[in-house]
């Protein structure tokens, strides 16, 4: 009876345990399974790196030089001029690149790992390094909320808050491509949830602690180091504290030195590479449009700012893992990209979106109400002001959603504990649904954004799309080769008419395989690829009736179609395919987003061994 008993109370810490580490789990299994992970050889021509080797070269540019081309021309901010010649999203400034990214995860990762390992850091692991610190310490911070107002909700509810905690504020969706701008997101969430823990000690502790207090503030100051805009933050958290030492505000220092020391630097560095300490390189920003260059406020943006940053829905997909963040373009004044709004991802957010609504009603201890209402001020400034910039982007969100989430967590798991029946019930339905929603949601928008496992994985994309009842035959993948032979017979046409041959792809995102008749027997094949057009080969003498062989061959790799007729090649033109499963696979049809091509009006005979399909870099499918 004792065992059994001792199994039983061990359920509870094994849940709540259990659930953070399946957590840290999938993160690793999304940077592992992206394709290519961790990759130790060879040199590293990312951005981060690239600082890294100017640190030690003792210079603040990235040891890249741009082309003289660039250089030369007479404006190289011209995106339309510059095309050939730059590096994207560097800033360009008197013949040097610079990054417009803060040097903080350069100065805290890569470079102490380069020191000591004489080894390159992959960005894919900084980024994961940083995302599970900053998971690590946004749980930290939400237990140490809950024990200081005697909320005791381990196992069940505590996991799954835990869960929402960690695959609700898209750092799972940003691990599955972190890129440069990933490892400087991720480094601002770890550094702000870091500095937050120790500043809700230094709270809770109830009398000033340098150390605590210093700690806090080198965290808190390195985050605007990553983003700029954490500084709002910074600010908020340095107001509630002179507030909350009132009468020793001077205790304050030992907050606000570190911050102010970290400030210092930064602008330092903004200055001594650009002239300016307010200048982080956005001025001088290399992109494809004059539009995304540099960072401007208006007020015209807040409205479109919040509802992609908030209330943005996800796109519904037809094939695994069916829901895809959004990719559009509204105006000409907002640059969206990969946009999914906090409650579409985490409805449970809602809670700590509305806290000035509840938080006065709620029994718990003053220091933790400044707390909750410090973290509340700090993320929705920093909304507000991405808001106001015009853009809003899919990984924006892990600037300021791990706060609110924290909030959310805790007033949910408050609810909890309260004496009436219905409201405890309630809320640890509401916990559970929510963290499945979480989950499921968060897992399905990093498998499908930007179709990077679909590309960089593709057999191990297919072996989870079995799973979830994908079929090979259904399964949409990129077009690594596709050939065809069959049997035609041309009808008479009077000329300017487009039939097609071979269709692929889905509506929408299809390509056709066309012929055209120019009259008097002659015709052109040619490609037309939907949302782009059509290109047409040279003119072909035929018979009308009778039968030619026609072949086509594709090449993924080599992007090229080429066309033969009678074993002679009729055309060969560059082309690249939308991806497309062997169901969308049709012949002698015409394409609904294409108007313009009729299907085929003459005798096309194919026999199943006549087409080969190879998809994802394996083997082809007959």
């Amino acid at each position: 009876m004792a065992t059994v008993l001792r199994r039983v109370a061990c359920r509870p810490l094994l849940a709540a345990i259990a659930l953070p580490a399946a957590v840290v789990a999938f993160y690793v299994w999304t940077v592992d399974s992206a394709g290519g992970p961790f990759q130790w050889a060879g040199i590293k021509s990312d951005y981060y790196n690239l600082l890294t080797d100017g640190f030690l070269a003792r210079h603040l540019y990235l040891k890249l030089a741009p082309v003289p081309e660039l250089v030369a021309l007479a404006d190289p901010f011209d995106p339309v001029a510059n095309a050939r010649y730059r590096v994207h999203d560097m800033s360009l400034y008197r013949g040097k690149y610079y990054m417009y990214f803060g040097p903080v995860p350069v100065l805290t990762l890569f470079l102490p790992w380069r020191v000591v390992t004489r080894m390159p850091l992959p960005e894919d692991l900084a980024a994961l390094i940083y995302v599970t610190a900053g998971y690590s310490f946004s749980l930290f911070l939400l237990s140490l909320l809950l024990r200081a107002n005697g909320i005791r909700r381990g196992g069940l509810l505590g996991g799954a808050a835990a869960a929402a905690l960690g695959l609700g504020q898209y750092g799972v969706v940003l691990l599955r491509d972190p890129k440069v701008y990933g490892v400087a997101v991720a480094a601002g969430y770890c550094f702000f949830a870091a500095g937050t823990y120790c500043f809700a000690r230094l709270i809770l502790a109830g009398c000033p602690n340098r150390r605590l207090a210093m700690t806090a503030g080198l965290f808190i100051g390195l985050a605007p180091g990553c983003r700029p805009h954490y500084a709002l933050a910074a600010l908020v958290l340095c107001v509630v504290y002179i507030w909350y030492l009132r009468g020793a505000w001077r205790q304050a220092v030992w907050l606000g030195a570190p911050i102010a020391i970290c400030g210092f630097l930064l602008f330092w560095y903004n200055f001594a590479r650009f002239g300016n300490p307010l200048e982080f390189g956005t001025g001088y920003q290399l992109t494809a449009s004059a539009a995304t260059r540099g960072v401007s406020l208006h007020w015209r943006n807040m409205a479109d700012g919040l509802y992609y940053l908030i209330l943005c829905p996800f796109r519904l997909w037809d094939q695994f893992p069916f829901l895809i963040p959004r990719f559009v373009v509204p105006n000409p004044r907002m640059f969206v990209e990969n946009a999914t709004g906090l409650l579409a991802i985490s409805p449970l957010a809602a809670a700590g979106l509305t806290l000035p609504l509840w938080i006065g009603q709620m029994k718990v201890a003053r220091p933790s109400k400044l707390i909750l209402a410090a973290l509340y001020v700090g993320a929705v400034a920093m909304v507000f002001f991405i808001s106001l910039t015009g853009f809003a982007v899919g990984r924006y969100l892990l600037d300021f959603s791990p706060a609110l989430l924290v909030i959310s967590m805790f007033a949910w798991l408050w609810c909890a504990t309260q004496s009436r029946v219905w409201l405890r019930r309630g809320a640890a339905v509401a916990i559970v649904a929510g963290s499945l929603w979480s989950t499921a949601i968060g897992a399905a928008l990093s498998l499908g954004l930007n179709d990077v496992f679909r590309d960089r994985n593709p057999g191990l994309f297919r072996r989870v799309a079995r799973c979830f009842g994908q079929s090979e035959e259904s399964l949409r993948l990129p077009v690594d080769g596709l050939t065809m032979t069959a049997g035609v017979r041309f009808p008479a046409q009077p000329g300017a008419v487009r039939e097609g041959l071979l269709r692929t792809g889905r509506p929408g995102a299809d390509d056709c395989l066309v012929v055209e008749y120019t009259g008097g027997n002659h015709l052109r094949f040619g490609h037309q690829k939907a949302g782009v057009g059509a290109q047409l080969g040279p003119e072909v003498t035929i018979v009308p009736g009778r039968e030619y062989r026609l072949d086509e061959w594709y090449g993924g790799a080599a992007q090229r179609l080429t066309v033969g007729l009678d074993g002679r090649a009729a055309w060969s033109s560059p082309a690249a395919f939308y991806p497309t499963s062997l169901k969308e696979i049709a012949f002698g049809s015409g394409a609904a987003s294409m108007p313009a091509v009729r299907p085929f009006s003459g005798v096309l005979s194919v026999a199943r061994s006549g087409i080969l399909y190879a998809a994802g870099r394996h083997a082809p499918f007959r």
